[in-house]
């Protein structure tokens, strides 16, 4: 199997005292945290030497969203200082939705018996590279989307399988890889077969005669909440 190299990308978690950094791998498949930068004057400068440093062309933000989905205070905060982040360094810059990175890195602490001592001084890296992840795993799945089925009957078979009838009466079978239920509405995550890495995202709804359709997302909103929602559940 080959891997195409990509550019890497600089993560931030911009916190009051102190700002995160991670970056990713250049196959942009997993992130690293590597630096805890002080929030005080010029630390813009620092930012623009991890660029530098790991050869970085794009900076993602998490971006503190509260859990009703509305910007508050601090998330306005953030955005100024991407905009200034990004007009001083000329680097694009785009905000990630982080309301649950920094539960994350706490549980992945915890899980590795971090003294609390030590919690203080990886937390914001640890948090940017939660953040990272869940954002390189999203664009990986984005751009794996299968745009050529939008809607199908479903007949429900066996072994963890099901076949979706299109409206030419063609039939694809599917594996399922897993389903839930996300805001009142239940979605499944298929792929060809076992071995297949492509996954699609599809939601279950009800045709107008009762029978089960199954409908590709692919409105991108709705897309990229219910698979923050998936990565991080």
């Amino acid at each position: 199997m080959s891997y195409e190299l990509k550019e890497r990308i600089l993560c931030l978690d911009l916190g009051g005292a102190r700002i995160g950094a991670a970056v990713s791998d250049p196959f942009g498949i997993t992130a690293q945290a590597v630096a805890t930068i002080q929030a005080k004057p010029h630390y813009i400068d620092e930012i623009g030497k991890l660029l530098e440093k790991y050869s970085a062309t794009k900076i993602v933000i998490g971006y503190p969203i509260e859990t009703s989905g509305k910007e508050g205070k601090q998330a306005k905060s953030v955005k100024s200082k991407a905009e200034a982040i990004s007009k001083q360094l000329n680097c694009e810059v785009e905000l990630f939705d982080e309301r649950f990175s920094t539960k994350q890195a706490q549980r992945i602490m915890q899980s590795g018996n971090v003294s609390e001592r030590d919690q203080k001084n990886v937390i914001d890296m640890l948090s940017a590279q939660v953040i990272l992840q869940s954002y390189l795993e999203m664009r990986s799945v984005k751009n794996k989307r299968n745009e050529r089925i939008i809607k199908g009957v479903v007949k429900l078979m066996d072994d963890n399988k099901i076949v979706l009838i299109g409206e030419n009466n063609e039939e694809i079978e599917f594996m399922v890889d897993d389903e839930f239920e996300f805001e009142g509405a239940k979605y499944l995550v298929l792929c060809e077969d076992e071995e297949s890495e492509d996954a699609l995202l599809f939601r279950l709804d009800e045709g107008d005669d009762g029978e089960m359709l199954l409908v590709e997302v692919s409105d991108d909103v709705e897309f990229d909440k219910v698979s923050k929602y998936y990565f991080e559940n």
